[in-house]
């Protein structure tokens, strides 16, 4: 329950740097090397950024509340991952098989769950009733293999690969399918 305030802001933030590398190498009359370099940031395991008013939440709307001037919410991820396998294999018959992955799939979410009550109302040109909501992602992957196979016969397998796509949501209703209510002096801007 929020009685009065000027603005009221709720934005959570993260940013994210990650970066895995491998190593292999053989010598020898038959050598066969593998190496996997791979991130993994995939929601619900992890990597969620969510900013939320709750269910049944109250804001501006209880008797007697005092005036809220003004709601924002943001939730912004940034998040850059890379990997780099280093394989190499020498010898007579020489084999190199490599992977290198980056799955970025967080959920970024602000959101005003079911059965929240808003109200704002004009309390100064700067504080003008507007209502908020906005979510954001900006994130880059790159897989990278840098392998040799030498010799007699040599033989290189590769497959590096990159998945961004984060479930990126701004929403007033909830995941039980409940109504929120908003009642704003100014713009309401999902987004």
């Amino acid at each position: 329950v929020v009685n009065g305030a000027t603005t009221l802001v709720l934005d959570a933030a993260s940013r994210q740097v990650l970066d895995a590398q491998t190593l292999s190498g053989g010598i020898g009359l038959i050598t066969v090397g593998t190496s996997v370099t791979w991130i993994d940031v995939v929601k619900p395991n992890g990597g969620n950024t969510v900013a939320e008013i709750g269910q049944s939440a109250r804001i501006g709307t209880a008797p007697g509340a005092g005036p809220v001037g003004g709601i924002s919410m943001q939730a912004r991820a940034v998040t850059e991952a890379s990997t780099t396998t280093h394989a190499m294999s020498v010898g007579g018959v020489a084999a190199t098989i490599n992977f290198a992955w980056v799955d970025l799939n967080p959920e970024v979410r602000a959101s005003v769950a079911e059965s929240a009550s808003l109200k704002t109302s004009f309390v100064s040109p700067l504080y003008d009733g507007d209502v908020s909501v906005l979510a954001s992602a900006d994130h880059k992957a790159s897989a990278r293999i840098k392998a040799f196979a030498g010799g007699v016969v040599g033989v290189g397998v590769n497959r590096a690969a990159t998945t961004v796509a984060p479930a990126v949501r701004a929403e007033l209703v909830g995941a039980l399918g409940g109504h929120a209510s908003i009642d704003a002096a100014g713009d309401v801007t999902i987004a």
